[in-house]
C-alpha cells in the first residue's frame, strides 16, 4: 500500500504543469505592464498640453438670443417644407380627372410656397452673423467665433487683431468684420478686458 501511495506522490501530472506554466506567463505580463518612464513622461506631457489649451481658451461671450434664434429657424424650416408637402399634394390633386381645382388656387398657393421658402433664407442671412460664443486665447491673442449655419450646426471662424476691425457703418446686424465677413455680438457683454482692449484699440489709435 506505502508503495502504490509513493507512486501516485512521484506522478507528475499535466494540468499542474500547465497552470505553472500559465502562472509565470501572468507574471511576466504583469511584470511587463508596470509603469514605464518614457510613457508616463509622454503621456503626463499630452495631459498637461491639453489642460494648457484648454485654459488659454477662455469663454469670454454668450449670446443671449441664441435659443430664440434656434427656435425661430426651425419653426421657418418646418413651415417651409410643409408648404413643399402641401404644394405638391394640391398639383398632383389638380392633375387627376374631375379635379376641381383652378388656376387662381394654384397660383396662390405656388405663391404662399414661394414667401415661406424665403423666409428661411431671409432668416439666415441675418442669423448666420450672430456670434452665440466666443472665445479668447491670452496666450495667441486669437479668437474663436461660433455662429450658425442654415440648419443650425455651428461654424467655427478663427480671427486675430490683424484681421478683426469694428463695422464702418453703424448697423443692428453687424458690429464687426473679420476678412471683411459681417458678425453680430454685443461688446459691452465680452467678460475679458484685454480681449475688450483687442476689439476696441483700433478706434483707440
Amino acid at each position: 500500500m506505502l508503495s502504490r501511495l509513493n507512486k501516485l506522490n512521484s506522478i507528475t501530472f499535466p494540468c499542474s504543469s500547465i497552470y505553472k506554466s500559465s502562472l509565470i506567463t501572468v507574471r511576466c505580463s504583469s511584470s511587463s505592464l508596470k509603469s514605464n518612464p518614457k510613457i508616463d513622461s509622454n503621456l503626463n506631457g499630452s495631459r498637461q498640453q491639453s489642460t494648457n489649451d484648454d485654459e488659454s481658451n477662455r469663454l469670454i461671450y454668450e449670446g443671449p438670443l441664441i435659443a430664440k434664434i434656434k427656435s425661430v429657424k426651425l419653426l421657418s424650416l418646418t413651415t417651409s417644407l410643409c408648404g413643399f408637402a402641401g404644394q405638391t399634394y394640391i398639383y398632383n390633386k389638380s392633375l387627376q380627372e374631375g379635379a376641381n381645382i383652378s388656376m387662381v388656387t394654384l397660383v396662390f398657393t405656388s405663391a404662399v410656397v414661394l414667401l415661406f421658402s424665403l423666409t428661411p433664407l431671409l432668416i439666415n442671412s441675418i442669423t448666420k452673423r450672430y456670434v452665440y460664443q466666443l472665445y479668447f486665447n491670452q496666450r495667441e491673442k486669437s479668437f474663436t467665433a461660433y455662429t450658425l449655419n442654415f440648419l443650425n450646426r455651428p461654424v467655427v471662424t478663427h480671427f486675430n487683431q490683424s484681421t478683426l476691425q469694428l463695422a464702418p457703418v453703424a448697423s443692428p446686424f453687424t458690429t464687426i468684420m473679420v476678412n471683411k465677413k459681417p458678425f453680430f455680438l454685443d461688446l459691452k457683454d465680452i467678460k475679458d478686458p484685454d480681449a475688450l482692449e483687442l476689439f476696441t484699440k483700433e478706434t483707440v489709435d
